[in-house]
């Protein structure tokens, strides 16, 4: 080791060529593939750097996103500007992408731009990325975003202390930027397969969507809400948020956030569910139904039930007492 106050320093590391001063047991017989590493042997361009592996990451595999709707987004914060433009670099084909320096930062840009994904260090100035995961799954507004740490700290106490904040994965550096970029991928194609089953399967639960106990029971008391108003003419999505005692604004992003539909839409949703229910364990009439879930016509509860469910009412109750 070589140091210098100031200036920097040096660690060599000599490791003698040949196996001659190995014993048996210390060599392995297994034969590595062509051009694969284990991680601790990778190239810092591979590590921190954009290497291509097209098979691997393809932006075609992203979840669908429709022209009408915005593109995915992540808040990157980070204090390292290097490692920070890296990832930067990374992201940027996939995602909209935000910055910021540290945790105080990283709280207040994921309140203001409601990101899909924050991706942070752990070892920051200020708050911890740590204390910052956990400030934010605290908070309604925040509590539905996946977050990754990344942190140089390779202890399993450490590891555990990450996932126990809330953080949906915890990385540690040296990393693979390709091994980040499909985490997220796949973090973010499992939420779009969830709010896709939910408003296509009767038998789908809204709590299946909900990944804190914030969520689940916001989840819990707008189905509450919404059930026991069904046959009530005059409610009204108003009604639901002074009910909930949130703001219609922060309501409509939250709902939208967590399972992909809009106030409106998710009154429908929760109605038609009770469509199913009382179609697959009562004798009452379509017409009945209709009325007592609070639709103003079985021609339009019907309509709507075909277009989430993909089959009409009568069509279900058959194939649902057919399986009986």
């Amino acid at each position: 080791m070589k140091s210098e106050l100031g200036v920097g320093t040096t660690f060599t590391v000599t490791l003698r060529l040949g196996d001659e001063h190995l014993t048996p047991e210390q060599k392995s017989t297994e034969v590595q593939p062509a051009g694969i590493l284990p991680v601790q042997e990778l190239k810092r361009d591979e590590i921190v750097g954009i290497p291509d592996f097209p098979d691997l990451i393809s932006i075609n595999k992203l979840p669908d996103t429709k022209e009408t709707e915005m593109p995915l987004s992540v808040l990157l914060v980070e204090d390292n500007e290097d490692l920070l433009q890296v990832l930067e670099e990374a992201f940027s084909i996939q995602y909209k992408v935000y910055k910021a320096c540290d945790g105080e930062e990283g709280i207040r840009m994921a309140e203001e731009v409601q990101p899909d994904l924050i991706i942070s260090d752990v070892m920051m100035p200020g708050i911890s990325g740590t204390v910052m995961c956990q400030r934010l799954k605290r908070k309604l507004e925040t509590s539905h975003i996946p977050i990754i740490l990344l942190t140089a700290r390779v202890d399993l106490e450490s590891a555990l202390d990450g996932l126990k904040c809330g953080a949906n994965d915890y990385i540690m550096k040296p990393f693979n930027i390709n091994l980040l970029l499909l985490k997220c991928h796949n973090i973010i194609a499992d939420l779009k397969s969830y709010q896709t089953r939910f408003c296509t399967e009767a038998a789908s639960q809204p709590v299946e969507l909900a990944t804190n106990r914030l969520d689940q029971q916001l989840l819990d008391d707008s189905v509450r809400i919404i059930e026991e108003n069904m046959e009530n003419q005059d409610f009204s999505i108003d009604m639901w948020c002074r009910e909930i005692a949130i703001g219609r604004t922060r309501l409509g992003m939250k709902i939208k956030a967590i399972t992909g539909l809009t106030l409106n839409d998710f009154i429908i949703q929760i109605k038609l569910r009770k469509c199913a229910y009382l179609l697959e364990t009562t004798d009452l009439t379509i017409a009945e139904i209709s009325w007592k879930t609070g639709f103003s016509s079985s021609s339009y509860m019907g309509k709507n039930f075909k277009d989430y469910f993909g089959v009409t009412p009568l069509q279900y109750k058959k194939a649902k007492n057919a399986s009986s």
